[in-house]
């Protein structure tokens, strides 16, 4: 952690600069305090992802405490901006919530995590995001010690800081530091359509249409009694391709042997970034 935080960032988004232009929408979730005129930052999430309609949660206040949810995808192709002014002194500021900052430590420091590729796990499937956190000063000196029972006496009442904060899709974490992440979802996925019917696998790469095709893969392996029977790739451009909205998706049938399964890698440029386990219909 000894570089500094705008050198962490221009790391960062340098990580996914191969498919920026995937993403279509920027989204800042957040939970702060109101303190001589800024709204001082608990927990924030940055999230860029490739699908653009996802909905924006209303603005809840109780007391000095505010939590948002706020479309920044028109500012997409300079959304760094937004980055370094919410860990800066003037904060950002954005209409119908206010300014908003990370309010750095005593000592006057913001420390970034090392831009890394985070695993996360679902159901059969992994995906592999680009993500970084930025700390700021102590939870504890933001939230103060009435916190729960301010946010019990609102309008709309919730009983702790943890249930607004999971209301916003944010997480306090260990709460010793208040803090922003940032995440870049992966851009190329195994399409959730991809399903086996007896005989036969109708596999496929989920992307925004903006993406380079030829660049991408669908790799796979045929198991059948735990053991691979097969493996093979698919270039993007061998690939059968249809298009809804912003996205793509490329599909390829093969066959396989009657109850076997198959584990997808969507990848691009040589590396992946999404597998998906695909089993026989029950």
């Amino acid at each position: 952690m000894n570089s500094t935080p705008l050198q962490e960032i221009a790391v960062f988004f340098s990580g996914i600069d191969a498919w920026r232009a995937a993403y279509h929408r920027a989204h800042l979730h957040y939970l702060a305090r109101e303190q001589d005129g800024q709204l001082l930052i608990v927990v924030a999430r940055l999230v860029l992802d490739v699908a653009p309609d996802a909905a924006v949660a209303a603005v809840h206040r109780a007391g000095p405490f505010q939590a948002g949810h706020i479309d920044l995808s028109a500012a997409l192709n300079t959304i760094e901006h937004s980055v370094t002014a919410l860990l800066s002194d003037a904060g950002l500021t954005v209409a119908g919530h206010g300014c908003l900052r990370l309010q750095a430590s005593a000592s006057g420091s913001i420390r970034c995590s090392e831009p890394t590729f985070r695993q996360v796990e679902g159901v059969n499937n992994v995906a592999r995001r680009m993500a970084m956190t930025a700390l700021g000063t102590s939870q504890e000196e933001i939230v103060g010690h009435d916190a729960h029972w301010t946010l019990r006496g609102g309008e709309l009442p919730f009983d702790t800081l943890h249930e607004l904060a999971q209301e916003y899709e944010l997480n306090l974490g260990d709460g010793r530091h208040t803090r922003l992440s940032i995440e870049a979802h992966n851009a190329v996925r195994v399409f959730a359509g991809s399903a086996i019917f007896g005989d036969s696998a109708s596999l496929g790469i989920w992307t925004a249409k903006t993406l380079d095709r030829s660049r991408l893969r669908l790799g796979y392996r045929i198991l059948a009694d735990d053991q691979v029977v097969q493996r093979y790739s698919v270039t993007g451009s061998a690939l059968h391709w249809s298009e809804a909205g912003v996205a793509a998706v490329g599909r390829v049938d093969i066959p396989i042997y009657q109850g076997a399964s198959v584990q997808c890698y969507a990848s691009y440029d040589g590396r992946a970034y999404h597998q998906q386990w695909i089993a026989p219909a029950q």
